[in-house]
Order: C-alpha cells, then sequence, then structure tokens
C-alpha cells in the first residue's frame, strides 16, 4: 500500500528533476570544441565582419585548397596569397547550403558566434562552419581549406 502512495510522487519528482536538468545550462550537454578552436573562431569571425583582409589572410594555411566539387576531392585548386584575396569575396558571398532559404557564408559567419560541438571534430584538431574547414597546424588553428561548387 505504501509503494502505491509514494510512486506518483517519485514519478513527478524524477520527471521535474529531468526537465530541470534540460533548462539548465550546468546540466546541460557540455561544448567540447577546445578553447583555443573557440578564440581563433572569435578573432576570424570579427576580422571576416569587419572586412580585414590582412587579418583573414594572417589567419590563413597557404596554399589555401579550394575543392570544386564535394563529391569528387580530387578536383580542387591551390591558391597562394594572392588568389586567396581574389577569391575571398566569392566565397563569402556564396550560400553555404545550411538552410531553405538563400544565404551566404558572410551570413552564416556573422550568425555562429560560437562554435557548437558538432562543429569540433572528436580529437580536437579540426572544425567547420558549413564547408569551410579549419585546422590547429604547429603554426596553430588556419583557415584551410573550402567545398563549393561554383568557383
Amino acid at each position: 500500500m505504501r509503494f502505491k502512495r509514494t510512486c506518483p510522487i517519485l514519478c513527478l519528482l524524477a520527471i521535474a528533476t529531468a526537465l530541470a536538468a534540460c533548462n539548465d545550462p550546468v546540466s546541460a550537454a557540455k561544448n567540447t570544441c577546445p578553447e583555443g578552436a573557440q578564440r581563433y573562431w572569435k578573432e576570424f569571425r570579427g576580422a571576416v565582419l569587419k572586412n580585414d583582409i590582412d587579418t583573414i589572410v594572417a589567419m590563413t594555411q597557404f596554399p589555401f585548397v579550394i575543392v570544386r566539387s564535394i563529391i569528387d576531392e580530387s578536383d580542387k585548386v591551390q591558391v597562394e596569397r594572392a588568389g586567396f584575396v581574389k577569391q575571398f569575396p566569392l566565397l563569402l558571398n556564396k550560400d553555404p547550403g545550411v538552410s531553405f532559404t538563400p544565404t551566404t557564408m558572410k551570413q552564416l559567419v556573422a550568425s555562429t558566434k560560437e562554435l557548437s560541438s558538432s562543429q569540433c571534430s572528436a580529437q580536437g584538431s579540426q572544425f567547420n562552419v558549413s564547408l569551410w574547414f579549419f585546422q590547429l597546424t604547429p603554426d596553430g588553428w588556419r583557415f584551410v581549406r573550402d567545398y563549393t561548387e561554383e568557383n
């Protein structure tokens, strides 16, 4: 008889605890992106939003790789600094394909204030923002690759 009285109370307590955990940012799944990646992204994002091509170039690995086909990675071009500076406005204006409505990589960069765990590799040495890829190199984090069908 005692069980019949306490069971509904225990069930309600379990549900309330589960709901509280879902709404509590401390209990929510922890972001597993490395802090260094977050700092790099914040600086890179700021440079993109300010159109600071010098900082963007400094944060990019050369030769920079533009893969022209998502299906065939062998269809790629490597560009040095001068070519990158010419290509970058095209990379910013392309549609990243993340929504049904047309958008641009620049808009996606603007809306991506922090990296999510799903954007970072399990090893912590790579992350991506749509089809832009970043890697931890001996020189620090660098923008290394773009996948596009448009260039």
